[in-house]
């Protein structure tokens, strides 16, 4: 409507209602409507405004949007993509908990993004009780985490894990333990060597083995109750445990072949007990040979030292040994 001076308005002869602004003119009393003080497009008090108010602009939250943009519920919970907490973690969307809790859940992406410009050092940092506990950062472009002075570095650029100073990301070399006394890791797989003592190749062992193999007599047969095997890097120990043999043929040397792995040469040697021998004396020598076998000596009172022969042997002679020779591999 245009515009109305007080004194152009109609005399009030009595108040008709309580949508009306009295106002005094020079000893007249006159009325201004609620209809005539505002635009129809305003809503009166517990009205719904129906138009546009021109030039407004919203500094804040306010919810004159046409959709949900954010909710703060009446626990000042403050909920970004989803509108309630209750079994909505889930929901794709942020929590911002009232006790201080925050919740993110992404579908198909990462959760959290952190990023630090210019400067090596902490991006991510954890405190107990207003202390600070540890941290997660980057030294030299690698991701370290850890504790003070105790922590771990992913070396991108020698594809190593590294003991490194958690604070500045420094190397700190032979001073950090994988486990204590009280808490041991399991099992340990490796496909390469493990270094002890130094960092030469001197140093590194390299493989460890266990198993079983099958004594092979050069002549006859054996009865096995039990042949094992270590091996520890190149050093290899056989064990025999009651090979018994059925063959006596005079003048054919005692041999096994079977060994689990080759000898690099005629060496390494062992001791040896025998039970149920035909003659009298101390068996108690044993070698291995290059051509992958063990021979079987004697030192007996009568016959001085001397390979075993089969004559040597009565029914049911059987022998229990341990032999260690190296290898090439």
């Amino acid at each position: 409507m245009a515009d109305v001076k007080i004194s152009e308005l109609t005399a009030l002869t009595s108040p008709d209602g309580a949508e009306e602004l009295v106002v005094n003119d020079s000893g007249t009393t006159k009325k201004i409507t609620i209809a005539n003080a505002t635009s129809a497009a305003l809503p009166k008090a517990g009205g719904t405004m129906t138009g546009v108010i021109a030039g407004f602009e919203s500094t804040g939250i306010d919810d004159n949007a046409t959709s949900t943009a954010i909710t703060i519920d009446a626990s000042e919970n403050v909920l970004v993509g989803k509108t309630t907490i209750a079994g909505a973690f889930n929901t794709v969307g942020t929590e911002l908990r009232a006790t201080g809790l925050v919740q993110s859940t992404v579908d198909g992406n990462k959760c959290i993004d952190l990023n630090r410009k210019t400067s090596d050092g902490a991006i991510l940092g954890f405190s107990k009780d207003g202390t600070a506990v540890g941290s997660i950062g980057t030294e030299a472009g690698d991701l370290h985490i850890g504790t003070d002075d105790t922590g771990i570095q992913f070396v991108n650029g020698i594809n190593a894990i590294a003991p490194v100073n958690s604070t500045n990301g420094s190397d700190r070399d032979a001073a950090i333990s994988l486990g204590h006394a009280s808490g041991r890791f399991k099992d340990l797989y490796l496909s390469g060597g493990v270094y002890l003592g130094g960092t030469a190749a001197a140093n590194t062992l390299d493989d460890y083995e266990e198993g079983t193999w099958t004594p092979v007599p050069t002549q006859g047969s054996v009865a096995t109750i039990s042949a094992t095997y270590t091996k520890i890097g190149r050093m290899v120990t056989v064990h025999g445990q009651e090979l018994a043999f059925s063959n006596t043929t005079s003048g054919v040397t005692l041999e096994v072949a079977g060994l689990p792995f080759a000898p690099s040469h005629n060496t390494g040697a062992g001791t040896s007990m025998w039970e149920n021998m035909a003659v009298a004396g101390t068996f108690s020598t044993c070698f291995v040979l290059s051509n992958n076998r063990i021979r079987f000596y004697t030192n007996s009172t009568t016959g001085g030292f001397n390979a075993c022969l089969y004559n040597k042997l009565g029914n049911g002679a059987a022998v229990y040994f341990t032999l260690t020779y190296p290898t090439n591999s």
